[in-house]
């Protein structure tokens, strides 16, 4: 399982803030990826930078998701389906000026999120804090951090299937709060 799955909310609520931003020139997305705004427009964070939230969809200008719209519909860039709630999309150069496709991306920082990480999780981790590997998809196991980082592991594993590296994650680190985390004498 690569990505971030939506899991649930902290606060009881049953469903997440959501908003949509027009996704950058030349960028590949996929549902579940880490995204934050550079310039006004969703690109995929990279590790250590603020997380403004979690892909849960790819749309069109009009707001109707890329595996749905009519069969030749020009939306320019590549769109690749992977079933139900999968799926990658590749922006051709000119994205933020011309179609304007657009990730829906749960921004809610009571949501939690289901993560495969790429090394084994212990209980002792609860309430750790994480990066996110490169690809923006991952927890990086190895980047345990006490003070900060971009998730806050809040549950261990969270499907019951005894696989240690899989967690339950909030974001930690969101661009809606510039103050977050922000270490003493940094």
């Amino acid at each position: 399982m690569k990505g971030f799955r939506y899991n649930g909310q902290l606060n009881g609520q049953n469903t997440p803030a959501t908003l949509k931003y027009i996704i950058a020139n030349s960028q590949t997305v996929t549902i579940g990826d880490a995204i934050n705004l550079v310039g006004g427009y969703a690109t995929v964070a990279g590790a250590g930078a603020k997380v403004m939230g979690i892909v849960v969809g790819i749309i069109t200008q009009k707001g109707l998701g890329l595996e749905i719209v009519t069969p030749g519909t020009d939306y320019d860039g590549t769109f690749t389906a992977g079933g139900a709630g999968v799926g990658t999309y590749v922006a051709t150069s000119d994205n933020a000026t011309d179609k304007k496709v657009m990730v829906e991306v749960i921004v809610d920082k009571d949501a939690t999120f289901v993560n495969d990480a790429d090394g084994d999780l212990v209980v002792a981790d609860l309430g750790v804090f994480f990066d996110v590997v490169a690809a923006s998809d991952q927890i990086d196991q190895s980047s345990k951090l006490t003070t900060d980082g971009q998730f806050q592991l809040v549950g261990f594993d969270p499907l019951g299937d005894a696989d240690a590296s899989v967690g339950l994650f909030k974001i930690a680190e969101s661009q809606l709060d510039p103050y977050a985390q922000i270490v003493s004498g940094s």
